[in-house]
Protein backbone atom coordinates (compact mmCIF):
# COMPACT_ATOMS: atom_id res chain seq x y z
CA UNK A 1 0.00 0.00 0.00
CA UNK A 2 1.62 3.18 -1.13
CA UNK A 3 -1.31 6.04 1.02
CA UNK A 4 -2.88 5.17 3.97
CA UNK A 5 -5.62 8.16 4.83
CA UNK A 6 -7.53 8.68 8.34
CA UNK A 7 -10.51 10.74 9.11
CA UNK A 8 -13.13 12.53 7.90
CA UNK A 9 -15.39 11.43 4.95
CA UNK A 10 -18.73 13.15 4.82
CA UNK A 11 -21.11 14.86 2.85
CA UNK A 12 -20.58 18.40 1.38
CA UNK A 13 -24.38 19.72 0.85
CA UNK A 14 -23.26 22.47 -1.64
CA UNK A 15 -25.40 25.00 -2.84
CA UNK A 16 -26.00 25.16 -6.97
CA UNK A 17 -28.24 27.84 -6.77
CA UNK A 18 -31.37 28.71 -6.37
CA UNK A 19 -34.85 27.87 -7.78
CA UNK A 20 -37.57 30.26 -9.53
CA UNK A 21 -39.11 31.60 -5.96
CA UNK A 22 -35.42 32.21 -4.73
CA UNK A 23 -35.09 29.39 -2.58
CA UNK A 24 -31.32 27.76 -2.59
CA UNK A 25 -30.68 23.92 -3.66
CA UNK A 26 -28.41 21.66 -2.62
CA UNK A 27 -26.62 18.57 -3.96
CA UNK A 28 -24.96 15.75 -2.09
CA UNK A 29 -21.21 15.73 -2.95
CA UNK A 30 -18.58 13.33 -1.07
CA UNK A 31 -16.05 15.42 0.78
CA UNK A 32 -13.82 15.14 3.57
CA UNK A 33 -10.17 16.19 2.64
CA UNK A 34 -8.56 13.01 3.41
CA UNK A 35 -11.05 10.94 1.37
CA UNK A 36 -10.37 13.52 -1.42
CA UNK A 37 -6.93 12.83 -1.14
CA UNK A 38 -7.10 9.37 -1.36
CA UNK A 39 -9.03 9.89 -4.25
CA UNK A 40 -6.56 11.61 -6.44
CA UNK A 41 -4.01 9.79 -5.16
CA UNK A 42 -5.48 6.14 -6.39
CA UNK A 43 -6.27 8.33 -9.57
CA UNK A 44 -3.21 8.94 -10.08
CA UNK A 45 -1.86 5.50 -9.77
CA UNK A 46 -1.23 5.11 -6.31
CA UNK A 47 -2.78 2.60 -4.04
CA UNK A 48 -4.51 4.00 -1.40
CA UNK A 49 -6.50 2.98 1.69
CA UNK A 50 -9.01 5.27 3.49
CA UNK A 51 -9.69 4.59 7.12
CA UNK A 52 -12.44 6.51 8.96
CA UNK A 53 -16.62 6.04 10.01
CA UNK A 54 -19.74 6.43 8.42
CA UNK A 55 -23.22 5.94 9.99
CA UNK A 56 -25.16 3.10 9.03
CA UNK A 57 -27.55 5.22 6.52
CA UNK A 58 -27.68 6.03 2.73
CA UNK A 59 -25.51 8.70 3.03
CA UNK A 60 -22.92 6.02 4.42
CA UNK A 61 -23.24 3.41 1.61
CA UNK A 62 -22.60 6.11 -1.07
CA UNK A 63 -19.68 7.36 0.49
CA UNK A 64 -18.28 4.03 0.85
CA UNK A 65 -19.39 3.22 -2.75
CA UNK A 66 -18.01 6.49 -4.67
CA UNK A 67 -14.34 5.61 -2.24
CA UNK A 68 -14.39 2.11 -4.10
CA UNK A 69 -15.68 2.81 -7.43
CA UNK A 70 -12.50 5.36 -7.11
CA UNK A 71 -10.28 2.18 -6.48
CA UNK A 72 -9.66 3.69 -2.83
CA UNK A 73 -9.81 0.48 -0.30
CA UNK A 74 -12.25 0.91 2.38
CA UNK A 75 -11.75 -2.71 3.99
CA UNK A 76 -10.83 -0.43 7.32
CA UNK A 77 -13.95 1.69 7.38
CA UNK A 78 -16.44 1.31 10.27
CA UNK A 79 -20.03 1.63 8.87
CA UNK A 80 -21.02 3.61 12.64
CA UNK A 81 -24.90 2.20 13.73
CA UNK A 82 -25.30 4.47 16.68
CA UNK A 83 -24.31 7.94 14.99
CA UNK A 84 -24.89 9.60 11.54
CA UNK A 85 -22.82 10.02 8.38
CA UNK A 86 -21.26 13.98 8.99
CA UNK A 87 -22.84 16.69 6.76
CA UNK A 88 -20.99 20.18 5.86
CA UNK A 89 -23.53 22.27 4.25
CA UNK A 90 -21.67 24.46 1.92
CA UNK A 91 -23.22 27.48 1.40
CA UNK A 92 -22.39 30.78 -1.25
CA UNK A 93 -22.79 34.29 -0.70
CA UNK A 94 -23.46 36.96 -3.41
CA UNK A 95 -19.46 37.38 -4.40
CA UNK A 96 -18.90 33.54 -4.47
CA UNK A 97 -17.46 32.82 -1.11
CA UNK A 98 -18.11 29.76 0.22
CA UNK A 99 -19.76 29.54 4.06
CA UNK A 100 -19.29 25.86 5.93
CA UNK A 101 -21.78 24.83 8.30
CA UNK A 102 -20.75 21.28 10.19
CA UNK A 103 -23.12 18.67 11.18
CA UNK A 104 -20.71 16.87 13.53
CA UNK A 105 -20.54 16.69 16.66
CA UNK A 106 -21.54 13.45 18.05
CA UNK A 107 -21.52 12.15 14.05
CA UNK A 108 -19.81 8.98 13.23
CA UNK A 109 -16.18 10.62 12.09
CA UNK A 110 -15.77 12.23 15.19
CA UNK A 111 -16.19 8.76 17.08
CA UNK A 112 -12.68 7.20 15.24
CA UNK A 113 -11.36 5.29 17.91
CA UNK A 114 -7.74 4.20 18.35
CA UNK A 115 -9.20 0.14 18.04
CA UNK A 116 -10.96 1.18 14.83
CA UNK A 117 -7.24 1.56 13.21
CA UNK A 118 -5.48 -1.60 13.23
CA UNK A 119 -2.37 -2.36 13.01
CA UNK A 120 -2.04 -4.46 10.15
CA UNK A 121 -3.06 -1.08 8.34
CA UNK A 122 -0.14 1.21 9.76
CA UNK A 123 2.11 -1.91 8.49
CA UNK A 124 1.27 -2.11 4.82
CA UNK A 125 1.65 1.41 3.88
CA UNK A 126 4.83 3.77 2.92
CA UNK A 127 2.82 7.16 3.74
CA UNK A 128 0.03 7.72 6.68
CA UNK A 129 -1.90 11.55 6.28
CA UNK A 130 -4.05 13.19 8.44
CA UNK A 131 -5.41 16.50 8.50
CA UNK A 132 -6.73 19.15 11.45
CA UNK A 133 -10.31 18.23 11.34
CA UNK A 134 -10.10 14.95 13.00
CA UNK A 135 -7.71 16.85 16.18
CA UNK A 136 -11.28 18.70 17.05
CA UNK A 137 -12.73 15.91 19.26
CA UNK A 138 -12.26 12.74 20.69
CA UNK A 139 -12.14 10.04 20.20
CA UNK A 140 -11.05 10.90 16.88
CA UNK A 141 -8.14 13.04 17.92
CA UNK A 142 -6.80 10.31 20.09
CA UNK A 143 -6.80 7.84 17.47
CA UNK A 144 -5.47 10.02 14.96
CA UNK A 145 -2.34 10.92 17.03
CA UNK A 146 -2.13 7.73 18.15
CA UNK A 147 -2.06 5.95 14.58
CA UNK A 148 -0.01 8.36 13.26
CA UNK A 149 2.81 7.76 15.98
CA UNK A 150 2.25 3.70 15.74
CA UNK A 151 2.92 4.26 11.58
CA UNK A 152 5.94 6.38 12.30
CA UNK A 153 7.68 3.82 14.45
CA UNK A 154 6.82 1.67 12.09
CA UNK A 155 8.56 3.48 8.75
CA UNK A 156 6.08 5.35 7.18
CA UNK A 157 5.77 8.97 6.34
CA UNK A 158 3.52 10.95 8.29
CA UNK A 159 2.24 14.09 5.91
CA UNK A 160 -0.30 16.73 8.17
CA UNK A 161 -2.82 19.10 6.59
CA UNK A 162 -3.92 21.86 8.78
CA UNK A 163 -7.23 22.24 7.03
CA UNK A 164 -8.61 25.01 9.58
CA UNK A 165 -12.44 25.41 9.70
CA UNK A 166 -13.07 28.05 13.09
CA UNK A 167 -16.60 26.64 13.43
CA UNK A 168 -15.37 22.94 14.31
CA UNK A 169 -13.16 24.22 17.08
CA UNK A 170 -13.89 25.64 20.65
CA UNK A 171 -11.94 28.33 20.02
CA UNK A 172 -9.14 30.03 18.31
CA UNK A 173 -6.93 29.38 20.71
CA UNK A 174 -7.46 25.76 20.69
CA UNK A 175 -6.98 25.38 17.04
CA UNK A 176 -3.42 27.32 17.16
CA UNK A 177 -2.42 25.19 20.28
CA UNK A 178 -3.07 21.96 18.48
CA UNK A 179 -2.25 22.29 15.07
CA UNK A 180 0.99 23.70 16.46
CA UNK A 181 1.01 20.92 18.87
CA UNK A 182 0.69 18.37 16.27
CA UNK A 183 3.06 19.78 13.69
CA UNK A 184 5.75 19.90 16.43
CA UNK A 185 6.37 16.15 16.92
CA UNK A 186 8.73 14.47 15.42
CA UNK A 187 7.09 12.80 12.45
CA UNK A 188 7.21 16.45 11.01
CA UNK A 189 10.74 16.35 10.17
CA UNK A 190 10.11 13.28 8.22
CA UNK A 191 7.04 14.53 6.02
CA UNK A 192 8.68 17.76 5.39
CA UNK A 193 12.69 17.23 5.23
Amino acid sequence: MDIVTIGEVLIDLTQTGRDERGIPQFAANPGGAPANLAVAAARLGAQTTFIGKVGSDAFGRYLTEVLQENKVDTRYMVTDADHPTTMAVVSVDAAGERDFSFYRSANADVMLSKEDIPEEALKATKIVHFGSVSLTADPARTATLDAAARAKKLGAIITYDPNYRANLWHSEEEAIAQTAKTARRSWHKTAFG
